[in-house]
């Protein structure tokens, strides 16, 4: 299990990008005086969160930013990367949910593809977007775009065309 220190960045489950402001002990109750991460998310930074720092439940979604070069490998890997749609919603629901909740950025990038070409094709051909799948396209936006705009010093609306622009190098080479 990594071990933080206090200023580092690290990526939190679905908190997104958080600051470690300190390791503090503190008694809430349920485990007795424990030592834990004091997290705060970097665009939500009113919020405090606590995670037991030998919780490996709970830290085992607290990994370190991703460096400039691995999102860039990331984008070009997505880009050969197949996805295939899965039709049952429920299912659909399910699966894609449990890759957004395993962090893994670059099976969330191929999702986030899947499902935007998905609504463009729905829009296209005047069926539905499901607003589940709407919902799940929102959240792997989010685990991803927030990290990739603050590792590259980009705004979360400069994202979508920073992959674009690196999924075209990529087919040009």
């Amino acid at each position: 299990m990594e071990k933080f220190k206090a200023g580092d960045c690290v990526n939190y489950r679905r908190n997104g990008i958080c600051k470690v402001v300190r390791i503090t002990k503190r008694d809430f109750g349920t485990l007795g005086e424990t030592e834990y991460y004091e997290l705060s998310p970097v665009y939500d930074p009113k919020t405090v969160i606590y995670v037991p720092t030998e919780a490996l439940t709970l830290t085992q979604g607290m990994r370190r930013l991703l460096s400039a070069e691995e999102i860039d490998r990331i984008i070009e890997e997505a880009e050969g990367g197949e996805f295939c749609r899965i039709e049952d919603a429920k299912k659909r629901s399910a699966v894609y949910g449990d890759i957004i909740s395993e962090g893994d950025p670059g099976k969330i990038l191929r999702l986030v593809k899947e499902l935007s070409l998905y609504r463009i094709s729905a829009e296209k051909e005047k069926k539905k977007f499901y607003a589940s799948d709407a919902k799940l396209l929102a959240a792997a936006e989010k685990a991803i775009f927030e990290e990739f705009a603050y590792v590259l010093g980009i705004e979360r609306d400069e994202v979508i065309p920073y992959i674009m622009n690196k999924a075209e190098s990529v087919g040009k080479a």
